[in-house]
C-alpha cells in the first residue's frame, strides 16, 4: 500500500517540540481513523530526499517558520517538485507555508503582511456550491488556530478561494481536483497553540495585540482540525480504489 507522506519544511518551534513533539506528529493524530495505511516523514528541505510523486498516496506540507519571500535554493526546488506533484495529480495539501509554498509554486506571489495573525482566529467559508470537500463537516464559520506574518496576495492561476479571516484574504484554497491548502494550522491543539503564544509575547505586544487576550481565547479543540481527516477522506482514499 502507498504511504501518506509529510514533507517536512521546517520544525515546530523548538521550546514547544520539546513538549508536545513535531509537526508530523501532531498531523497524525488530527488524521486518525480517517488513515489506516502507512505513513512516511520526508524533509522538503533535501532535494534527494523526497520521493517519486507517483510512490506516494499523498503528501501533507508543514508549516516552518522560514519565511518563502527568502527564496533560497531548497524553496525553488521544493516548489519545482510540487509542480510535479500537482501536475500528476497526486493529492497535496499545504499548511501555513506549505499553503503559501503551493501558492508561490503554481504561480501565485506571496509577501509579508504587516500583520500578525496568532491564535484561534474565526474562519469564514465562503459560497460555492457544493462545497468542497475538505469543508462539507464544517458550518459557514468555524474556529482554527494559527500563526503567520507571510500570506498570499496574489492566488494561482485556477485556484479558488474557499474561505478568509478577518486579516487573511486567501485562508484556504483549493486548485484542481488533488491540491487542497489553508493558512491556519489544523494539526495545532490549544496546548500547542498556547506555547506559540508564551514563546512570542513581545512579538505579538509589538503588532499592537495584547498576548494576555491572545492566549485566553486559544481554543483546545478547534473545529478546523477537521479538515485534514477530510482531506484524506474525500481527496486522497477515492484515488486509492
Amino acid at each position: 500500500m502507498k504511504k501518506l507522506v509529510v514533507l517536512r519544511a521546517g520544525p515546530a518551534l523548538p521550546v514547544v517540540a520539546e513538549r508536545l513533539g513535531e509537526f508530523a506528529g501532531w498531523i497524525q493524530r488530527e488524521v486518525g481513523e480517517a488513515w489506516k495505511g502507512p505513513w512516511d516523514e520526508r524533509d522538503l528541505r533535501r532535494k534527494e530526499d523526497v520521493p517519486d510523486p507517483r510512490d506516494a498516496a499523498g503528501f501533507i506540507i508543514t508549516g516552518a517558520s522560514g519565511s518563502i519571500t527568502e527564496r533560497a535554493q531548497w524553496m525553488l526546488d521544493g516548489e519545482a517538485y510540487l509542480r510535479e506533484v500537482v501536475r500528476e495529480e497526486v493529492p497535496v495539501f499545504g499548511i501555513c507555508f506549505g499553503h503559501q509554498m503551493l501558492a508561490q509554486a503554481l504561480g501565485g506571489e506571496v509577501v509579508t503582511s504587516g500583520k500578525y495573525e496568532v491564535g484561534t482566529v474565526e474562519v469564514e467559508v465562503l459560497p460555492h456550491e457544493p462545497r468542497d470537500e475538505i469543508l462539507r463537516s464544517l458550518g459557514d464559520r468555524f474556529l482554527a488556530n494559527g500563526t503567520h506574518r507571510d500570506t498570499v496576495k496574489v492566488l494561482p492561476p485556477d485556484a479558488r478561494v474557499l474561505a478568509r479571516t478577518a486579516m487573511d484574504e486567501f485562508t484556504a484554497m483549493a486548485i484542481g481536483d488533488t491540491t487542497r491548502s489553508v493558512q491556519f494550522h489544523p494539526e495545532m491543539n490549544g496546548e500547542a497553540m498556547r506555547g506559540y503564544v508564551d514563546a512570542r509575547l513581545d512579538v505579538i505586544a509589538s503588532y499592537g495585540q495584547d498576548p494576555v487576550e491572545v492566549r485566553a481565547k486559544v481554543v483546545d479543540r478547534p473545529e478546523g482540525s477537521r479538515v485534514l481527516a477530510s482531506f484524506v477522506e474525500h481527496i486522497v482514499l477515492p484515488r486509492m480504489r
